[in-house]
């Protein structure tokens, strides 16, 4: 900005003195008298020529190098000088103007950067702000989530083994070959769960990589409703055909696995939809006195609760 300062103030002065008319050196002052008591007797000398008085077109002059300028030819010459004044300064003009329009821009070109640096900081506050009140409302949904989900009914299988006989049990050839299955499951959450439908089923050998419920799955009766740490029985469950000899000892040898499993589908006061599904198999302790029924933990689609 300082420098376009000089710059303009060295243009000002120098068109100013530019379109002054120049003055006449030393040497010109000095000859000046002269040369118009030359000019005088070359005038003297015209209107005395003998010529002249006869004949008005011939003119005599006492020097043929000698130009007289008219007086129409000097304010040509008075004129043209003008001009290139007027041109000078007009030229000038156009220059100031110029470089007025060039600190002007560059002010503008200023003030668009600090708009710009303005807008830049007040976009980083605005996003800061933005990724704070995300970060709230993240927060408020998960606790909001959580708090909801202390309350929602939450059913976990709470029992499964084989129905009790009232008797001493038999061998397990005998006890595997009809086998009697019973399960329940409790209702853990806070509000009461409302039972849709529920399956158990009872499988030996290998189990396929889909559950299958639709043999043995029944939809309950309207209303049923489990209350907070009640619990609810799916009843029992014997295998049709019964289990064959030579299966029912690989089953107690550990060479066959036996398998139950089933699922409870129920809703929440909102009308959220939930599953119990479970799965577990039969494990014979080697002396065959004791047994019992251990989670599966190879298909994650058998043992969903949501």
């Amino acid at each position: 900005m300082k420098y376009a300062w000089i710059a303009l103030v060295v243009v000002s002065w120098w068109t100013f003195a530019y379109s002054q008319p120049p003055l006449p050196t030393p040497a010109e002052a000095a000859n000046e008298p002269k040369q118009q008591s030359e000019n005088e007797a070359k005038k003297v000398d015209v209107l005395s020529c003998p010529s002249a008085q006869q004949a008005p077109s011939v003119v005599c002059t006492s020097s043929p190098n000698i130009h007289l300028e008219t007086p129409g030819q000097k304010d040509d010459t008075n004129n043209n000088a003008s001009y290139e004044r007027w041109g000078v300064l007009f030229a000038g003009g156009l220059l100031v103007v110029a470089v007025f329009q060039l600190l002007t821009y560059r002010r503008q070109a200023n003030l668009l950067e600090t708009q710009a640096d303005i807008l830049s900081q007040q976009k980083g506050i605005m996003e800061s702000g933005l990724a704070a009140t995300e970060k709230a409302a993240n927060a408020a949904d998960r606790s909001a989530t959580a708090a909801i989900g202390v309350e929602l009914p939450r059913l976990i299988l709470s029992h499964l083994d084989f129905a009790p006989t009232g008797t001493e049990p038999g061998p397990w050839n005998t006890r595997l070959q009809y086998p009697n299955i019973v399960a329940s499951v409790r209702n853990y959450g806070r509000t009461p769960a409302f039972i849709k439908s529920k399956s158990l089923d009872i499988k030996w050998g290998s189990l396929p990589q889909e559950p299958n419920y639709s043999e043995h799955a029944v939809d309950v009766e309207p209303e049923t409703v489990v209350e907070a740490r009640d619990i609810y029985s799916l009843g029992d469950m014997r295998p049709r055909p019964s289990i064959a000899a030579s299966e029912t000892e690989a089953i107690e040898k550990g060479q066959m696995y036996l398998w139950a499993y089933g699922y409870v589908a129920y809703k929440d006061f909102l009308g959220n939809p939930h599953l119990c599904a479970f799965c577990k198999r039969l494990v014979i302790s080697p002396n065959g006195r004791d047994h019992r029924f251990v989670d599966m933990d190879d298909n994650p689609k058998y043992t969903q609760n949501y």
